[in-house]
């Protein structure tokens, strides 16, 4: 069966108006007192107070703690407090605590006049492996001077030609701070087998006690396995700051142990804490705030908007000589300008007043409306509100071909973008032909007028950020330099246009057919060979040159042509042709005559301004002799 001991602090102090009081248990400022266990006999050693070394020990505020040997039967005795009554009597200190007894209820209470504490000293935590569930202990928050504990204290005001007697009534009441320690665990344990305590500490007293704080003392021969919370440790003493307890609140230390060596082991706590004593009355504040709303955070650039300011005093006293003024950004515009001052006297409390401002918006992107509030006593207020003036924009992105030959098709790719936040309506694309293009198809509905030699599509609405695709197919009919102009148009005026310029070119293409006329020929007879040159292509070819080669087995006659020739031994080479049409043809003779039997070979060779390399052709004739 598990036992308690209870150890508890009580102080009974009279405060004045806003004062703090601060407790300290078995801890005094220059030499710690500290309650000692009792002995094996059972007789209770008083506590004495020690008397001061030589030397200063004021400012010193470590734990100066004696050591706790297994055997307190031959230790010193320590030293505690002798209370005093308020006549100056000294009284017997209550019983000290005897370890861990038979019984809960045969625990024993210490009580001690407040000293006070020492800051609280970081001391290194050798049980750093140990888990520490943090959620039991935490933060409490201030003190609720609303709370029913406070609600009956009310407070008299003394008038200032009034003197404040001693025999006045405390408007705080009695305030009388205590805090209990118990300990929970058995009384008898086996040796190297571990146990579990705990310690509760409670704050038994009718108001809420701060900076509570509790150091435990673990002897030589008892081995500490864990403590939850963690504590922080030194010279094995263990320290718990729990912070705040509220009235009637308590928090559990938990301590896993395990002893050494048979006998009896004292285990010692002791806790230090302030109190507090408190007072409520009643001060009164005008107060000022401003609000602004808008009609709508989102507005079309052109349209109008309005802003809303809501002056109000939530303080409990009036508020005078209230002044308003408002600051629009450039891209609004009121009616009295973009400065406006108003003038409103005097807020009661709790009430409001409201206040109009009509604009219109005529520049896009952020706006806002900036105001601020003044009253007497120094009373100040501002705030600011924005809006998005949203407006709707057109951009075109047209791709196609920048060369495109004769009679040959061309796609150009139209996109039309809405790069705005407000969406564009009514848009609707005209796609202006040149001269030189002839129309085949468009998708998405576009309508093609031969008239006027455009193609338009009507989009309709396209959102922020949206865009739409449109394609037209083209034939290049005319060479040359064809200009498309390309527009879009929308609601309120808005209109994109783009450009481009695609250039027409003929196609270079030159055919050359060598035929002989009579095939084959006998030894002495003569052959004509035919040169046909004709411009497939879509480009006039200019500069043309012929020339043809006389094989050994032939001799050269003559040759015929739109041009004059020249002989270079066996080299028949024609002047230039300046130009050849597209779709045209010259046709060039040459006539041989057979010399010797066998297969002659006739070798033509053309060049021209636009060719890259030059046209070779090579005709057989068969020679026979009877």
């Amino acid at each position: 069966m598990k036992k308690r001991y209870v150890l508890t602090v009580v102080i009974v102090l009279t405060v004045g108006f806003g004062g703090w009081i601060q407790f300290v248990l078995a801890q005094p400022p220059l030499s710690p007192i500290i309650p000692e266990i009792g002995n094996d006999s059972g007789t209770d050693k008083k506590l004495v107070p020690k008397k001061k070394k030589s030397g200063s020990q004021t400012g010193d505020s470590s734990l100066n703690l004696p050591p706790l040997s297994s055997d307190l039967s031959n230790s010193a005795p320590m030293i505690t407090p002798i209370p005093l009554t308020d006549s100056g009597k000294k009284i017997a200190p209550a019983p000290v605590i005897q370890g861990f007894g038979s019984d809960r209820t045969n625990g024993e209470e210490i009580k001690s006049n407040p000293i006070a504490p020492n800051p609280a000293k970081k001391l290194i935590d050798p049980f750093a492996n140990t888990k520490t569930d943090s959620s039991i202990i935490k933060p409490i928050k201030g003190i609720d001077i609303n709370n029913e504990t406070h609600k009956n204290n009310s407070l008299n005001l003394v008038s200032p030609g009034n003197s404040i007697s001693p025999d006045m009534v405390n408007p705080t009441g009695h305030q009388e701070p205590a805090v209990s320690l118990e300990w929970i665990g058995p009384g008898a344990v086996k040796i190297g087998k571990e146990m579990s305590y705990g310690i509760l500490v409670r704050n038994t007293s009718a108001i809420p006690v701060q900076k509570v704080m509790v150091q435990v003392r673990i002897p030589q021969e008892v081995q500490l396995l864990s403590t939850e919370p963690k504590a922080e440790s030194m010279q094995r003493i263990l320290v718990w700051e729990l912070g705040t307890l509220l009235s009637k609140q308590e928090k559990r230390l938990d301590l896993k142990l395990m002893c050494k060596h048979k006998g009896d082991m004292n285990c010692q706590a002791w806790v230090t804490f302030t109190g507090s004593s408190m007072m409520k009355f009643q001060v009164r504040e005008p107060k000022i705030m401003i609000k602004t709303q808008t009609s709508s955070d989102k507005v079309l650039i052109g349209d109008p908007t309005e802003f809303k300011l809501t002056i109000s005093n939530p303080g409990d006293h009036p508020a005078d000589h209230v002044r308003v003024s408002a600051n629009l950004t450039p891209g609004l515009e009121s009616a009295r300008g973009n400065l406006l001052n108003y003038d409103l006297g005097t807020i009661a409390a709790g009430q409001t007043q409201t206040l109009v401002i009509q604009s219109m918006t005529k520049a896009a992107g952020e706006q806002s409306c900036q105001v601020a509030v003044v009253a007497d006593d120094g009373l100040k207020a501002n705030d600011m509100t924005k809006i998005s003036v949203i407006q709707p924009r057109l951009e075109l992105n047209v791709q196609g071909p920048k060369i495109r030959y004769k009679d040959r098709k061309a796609i150009y790719s139209i996109k039309v973008t809405n790069p705005g936040d407000a969406p564009a309506g009514n848009v609707f694309i005209t796609h202006q032909l040149p001269a030189g293009m002839k129309y085949l198809q468009s998708d998405n509905g576009g309508q093609h007028d031969f008239a006027t030699r455009t193609v338009k599509w009507f989009i309709g609405e396209i959102g922020p950020n949206q865009s739409k695709l449109l394609k037209i197919e083209v034939m290049a009919d005319t060479l040359g330099e064809q200009i498309h102009t390309i527009t879009a148009n929308a609601s309120r005026g808005m209109k994109a246009e783009k450009i481009v310029h695609t250039t027409v070119e003929g196609v270079s293409a030159i055919l050359m057919e060598v035929v002989d006329v009579d095939d084959p020929i006998e030894v002495g007879a003569e052959t004509t060979y035919e040169i046909k040159i004709t411009n497939t292509g879509s480009k006039t070819e200019t500069n043309l040159k012929l020339a043809c080669k006389i094989p050994t087995l032939m001799e050269f006659k003559t040759a015929q042509g739109p041009v004059r020739f020249n002989q270079i031994g066996a080299d028949i080479v024609f002047e230039p042709l300046a130009k050849l049409a597209p779709k045209a043809d010259v046709v060039y003779k040459v006539i041989v005559k057979a010399k010797t039997k066998g297969d002659a070979r006739f070798r033509t060779q053309l060049t021209s301004t636009n060719l890259v390399e030059p046209v070779v052709k090579v005709e057989a004739t068969r020679i026979y002799e009877d």
